[in-house]
């Protein structure tokens, strides 16, 4: 989202203050004037406030105050709605922008800010119409244009905005600021030549400008220029330690660079310095499952989409992190959600099959696999999860013929030769060709313990019962928590009357897997 209008505490000027002072003595109370000069100058002081609280409850002091005229309380309304805004009460801000404009509809400022805080949500007829209204009363004014401008960019209304932009830094040719929005601007519409030049000029003006060095930065990134967008982001971050669009592009940069550890504690200031910006929180998110922080990257992209509850990749992204934890109800209703928001989203639909298969929901991940294969047939992944959903579901038969399509599509595939031997294995057909595809498939990936567990069980249903034993040994030994080939090798241990040592092995395997021994029944595999 393009910047939204820059809203400042306005601050009336002295002869305001005498008004103020005078309606106060007005109403009789001899310590009341020293009391809401104290209140004003509380509401209206133009240093940070320690405590934003203590000067919101100022502003109400003076809103509150028996006045007779109307231009203070005003003033202390728009006053309140700004810092309202800043602690993200979006709503509030707008209710004491309104009432400001009603008890004075002259201060074009007023107009500006109720547009900002419209702008935040999303309404961006009415933060135009407000902009309108600024522009109306203080034609001159860049950043009623400048606000306008960001307005149409997020409606679509490039070449309008552009002009606004353009007359902004018409009004205001030295001001780094405009210049500062311009060059954003430029830089969505993926105009990177002359966001660049509005970067660069902002920065002969002001070289220590922090959001120019920012801007410059992420053009250069889109150039994959990581280094000098690294060196460009550093510097904004060095000069402005709370500007998030620095930090989080740092961030990004030290990733690429392979520097996870300074990439997550950026992503994570970021997060921070911008909690209610959704993407801050998606690359948290991120940031905190590369680092296998499941919880707290939940977490992440639970805040990222309460701040956008149209992120389909947040969505996607948060189900990945509750499947990873296990929690694959969850994730499933994740993918479901991503989905409802982006039909046909690949990343979602693969994830939702996956999750399915492990769930034992066959039908429905071959619904998924079939929909991601008639976008993209030569989706190797997708058809081999098709396969394996046909072998889960006892369809042998349709398991071999796509993974037959798949080995064709990719013949040096130790995994589609692996899937291919074993649903031939679950037809109990083409045994011969079983052993053989598992032979190149462990040429190919000797590490890989599904090759040798799938193997182990054509071997098993061949009856060759000492080459089976090897096999589930080298495929525990790669991982000693596959169920399927702890339970296998205990049932080639009985037929070896190795009767001990089987129970032991089925009970374990039983424990990783409630549902094993039921599988291999299927094929006439019982103890």
């Amino acid at each position: 989202m393009t910047e939204p209008a820059k809203v400042k505490t306005l601050i009336l000027a002295s002869s305001a203050g005498l008004a103020l002072a005078m309606a106060a003595a007005s109403a009789g109370a001899q310590d009341r004037p020293t009391t809401l000069a104290s209140i004003w100058n509380g509401c209206t002081s133009q240093a940070a406030p320690a405590n934003r609280v203590q000067q919101i409850n100022a502003c109400s002091g003076v809103i509150e105050a028996d006045l007779t005229k109307p231009g203070p309380r005003a003033v202390a309304l728009f006053n309140r709605a700004a810092l309202y805004q800043v602690e993200g009460a979006t709503n509030q801000a707008i209710a004491d922008y309104s009432a400001a404009a009603q008890l004075d509809p002259t201060l074009p400022l007023i107009f500006a800010g109720r547009a900002s805080a419209y702008f935040e949500v999303a309404d961006y007829a009415r933060a135009a119409a407000d902009f309108d209204q600024a522009i109306r009363l203080s034609p001159n004014a860049p950043e009623g244009w400048a606000g306008r401008g960001a307005v149409r960019l997020a409606q679509g209304q490039s070449a309008k905005a552009m002009s606004d932009y353009d007359q902004a830094v018409a009004l205001a040719p030295n001001s780094f600021e405009m210049l500062d929005r311009r060059g954003a601007a430029w830089a969505r519409l993926g105009n990177d030549g002359k966001a660049l030049a509005d970067f660069d000029h902002a920065l002969k003006l002001k070289p220590d400008d922090a959001l120019a060095l920012a801007g410059k930065g992420g053009v250069l990134a889109r150039r994959h220029d990581v280094d000098g967008a690294l060196r460009l982001f550093d510097a904004a971050a060095r000069i402005d330690p709370n500007l998030a669009q620095a930090v989080a592009g740092r961030a990004w940069a030290r990733h690429v660079k392979g520097d996870a550890a300074g990439a997550a504690a950026d992503y994570a200031a970021a997060a921070k310095l911008a909690p209610r910006d959704a993407r801050a929180q998606f690359n948290n998110g991120y940031a905190l499952a590369l680092g296998g922080d499941l919880a707290g990257a939940v977490a992440a992209y639970s805040a990222a989409v309460d701040r956008d509850p149209a992120d389909a990749a947040a969505f996607n992204n948060r189900g990945d992190a509750f499947a990873s934890a296990g929690d694959l109800a969850h994730a499933v209703a994740d993918f479901d959600k991503a989905l409802s928001i982006k039909p046909n989203y690949p990343l979602a639909l693969a994830n939702r099959a996956r999750a399915r298969l492990q769930l034992g929901q066959f039908q429905a991940a071959s619904a998924d696999y079939g929909q991601l294969l008639k976008a993209n047939p030569s989706d190797l992944s997708a058809r081999l999860g098709l396969a394996i959903a046909y072998g889960g579901a006892g369809d042998s038969s349709r398991a071999v013929a796509e993974a037959d399509v798949a080995v064709q599509h990719a013949p040096g595939s130790a995994q589609a030769l692996n899937i291919r031997c074993w649903a031939r294995g679950l037809a109990g057909e083409g045994l011969d060709q079983a052993v053989a595809d598992c032979d190149r498939a462990a040429a190919l990936q000797a590490d890989a313990p599904e090759v040798y567990d799938a193997r182990g069980f054509v071997r098993l249903r061949r009856g060759e019962l000492e080459l089976a034993l090897a096999d589930y040994a080298s495929a525990l030994r790669l991982k000693p928590t596959l169920a399927t080939a702890r339970f296998g090798q205990g049932l080639v241990e009985l037929r070896l009357g190795r009767e001990a040592e089987a129970r032991a092995d089925m009970a374990a395997a039983t424990d990783l897997n409630a549902k094993v021994a039921a599988d291999f029944a299927k094929y006439g595999l019982a103890p």
